[in-house]
C-alpha cells in the first residue's frame, strides 16, 4: 500500500513539473514576442511635420531623432535569403539592413522628399495629364547622357543625378524608377539580351499603374514612348523600324525584367517608416517599399504572357550607395584572398 501510495505521488509530482515546464514555456514565449516585436507608433501630423523640415533643412540628429519616435522599436533581423543573395553580390553583409537609423537612412529618406516633390510639381502642369510620359520627358530632356568611362562623378543617390543634370544610361532608368515609384506606378527596367551570348543589346523600361490597366514603354537613349507594354510593342515590331536598329529588335525575343528599389529600402526599419508615413497624407514621400512585394507582383504579371522572361531584382541600387562616403567598412564582406 505504502509503495502504491508513493508511486501515486512521484507520478503527481512529475505532472507538476510536466505542467511547470510547459506554462514557464508559454510565459517565454509570450515574453520573447513582446521583446522582440517590431512596432510603430500611432501617427502624430506635428512630427511628421517637425521630420520633414529637418529633411529640408538639412538636419541631421533632429530627422534621426523624429524618426526613432515614429518606429519605436525595431530588432536585428536576417534579411530574406533573396535580399542577402543580391547585396552579398556587391560585397554587402547583413549588417547592412538592421537598425538602428543612420545618416544614410536620413539621405535616403532626403532624396525621396525632393523626388515627391518634382513629381507634385509635375502633376500641377495642366498640358499633359499623362504623369508617366510627363516624367519620362523630365529624364530624357533634362539628363544629359554621359558615357561610364567619361561621367566625373558616381552618384549614391538619383537625386544627385537630376541635380548634376547628367548621368550614365543606368543612372538615368535609376532615376526615372525612383520618381515613378514616387508617383505611386509600378516600374521594370527590360533588358534586351542576345540569344546567342546573352549579352545586352538594349535597354527600356515598363511602367504600369497600380490596378494594370495602363501599361507603357519607353526608351532612355532614343526618346520614344509607347502606350503599351513591352509584350505589345513585341508584337508590333513595325513600329521600332525607324527607331531601333535589327539587335535591338531582335533583343525583344529574350528579356530580363530587373525591379530596382533603392537599397536603403531593403531595410525593414525604413519599411516600418514608410507603414508609419503611409498614413498620412499622400504628398508625403514613400519611403521603405517592401522589394520582395513588387517582384512578387511582377513576376505574376509577368508569367501570364511569357513563361521564358526572368523578372529578378536588380543589384544597381547596392552597387551606387557604396558610393556614399557614409557608407560604413563594417557593412562590407571581407576581401577573398
Amino acid at each position: 500500500m505504502k509503495k502504491t501510495g508513493y508511486t501515486s505521488i512521484l507520478i503527481l509530482l512529475v505532472l507538476i513539473v510536466l505542467l511547470l515546464v510547459i506554462i514557464t514555456s508559454i510565459i517565454r514565449q509570450y515574453d520573447t514576442y513582446i521583446f522582440t516585436r517590431d512596432a510603430i507608433a500611432d501617427f502624430d501630423q506635428n512630427k511628421v511635420s517637425l521630420w520633414i523640415n529637418s529633411l529640408e533643412s538639412g538636419d541631421v540628429k533632429q530627422g534621426l531623432n523624429l524618426a526613432s519616435k515614429m518606429v519605436i522599436k525595431s530588432n536585428p533581423y536576417v534579411p530574406f535569403p533573396y535580399y542577402l543573395e543580391k547585396a552579398q553580390e556587391c560585397d554587402i553583409n547583413s549588417n547592412f539592413f538592421n537598425p538602428p537609423f543612420n545618416i544614410l537612412d536620413f539621405l535616403y529618406w532626403k532624396n525621396c522628399y525632393e523626388l515627391k516633390k518634382i513629381v507634385n510639381n509635375t502633376k500641377t502642369d495642366s498640358k499633359n495629364n499623362n504623369i508617366v510620359e510627363k516624367l519620362f520627358n523630365l529624364v530624357y530632356k533634362n539628363i544629359k547622357l554621359i558615357d561610364s568611362k567619361k561621367i566625373n562623378f558616381k552618384p549614391s543617390f538619383t537625386i544627385q543625378v537630376w541635380n548634376k543634370k547628367q548621368g550614365t544610361l543606368i543612372d538615368k532608368y535609376l532615376l526615372l524608377s525612383d520618381l515613378i515609384q514616387q508617383a505611386q506606378y509600378g516600374i521594370q527596367i527590360v533588358v534586351l539580351l542576345s540569344r546567342e551570348n546573352s549579352k545586352p543589346v538594349h535597354i527600356v523600361a515598363e511602367i504600369t499603374n497600380t490596378n494594370g490597366s495602363s501599361t507603357y514603354t519607353c526608351d532612355l537613349v532614343t526618346g520614344s514612348f509607347w502606350d503599351m507594354s513591352v509584350e505589345e510593342l513585341k508584337q508590333n515590331k513595325n513600329l521600332l523600324i525607324k527607331v531601333w536598329n535589327n539587335r535591338s529588335i531582335k533583343g525583344l525575343n529574350y528579356l530580363l525584367y530587373k525591379t530596382e528599389i533603392s537599397a536603403m529600402s531593403y531595410r525593414k526599419i525604413n519599411q516600418q517608416l514608410g507603414k508609419y508615413l503611409a498614413n498620412g497624407p499622400k504628398e508625403l514621400p514613400i519611403i521603405g517599399i517592401d522589394p520582395i512585394k513588387v517582384i512578387k507582383k511582377n513576376r505574376t504579371e509577368i508569367s501570364k504572357i511569357n513563361n521564358n522572361s526572368l523578372t529578378v531584382l536588380g543589384v544597381e541600387p547596392f552597387t551606387i550607395i557604396k558610393n556614399s562616403k557614409f557608407f560604413s567598412k563594417k557593412w562590407l564582406t571581407l576581401n577573398k584572398k
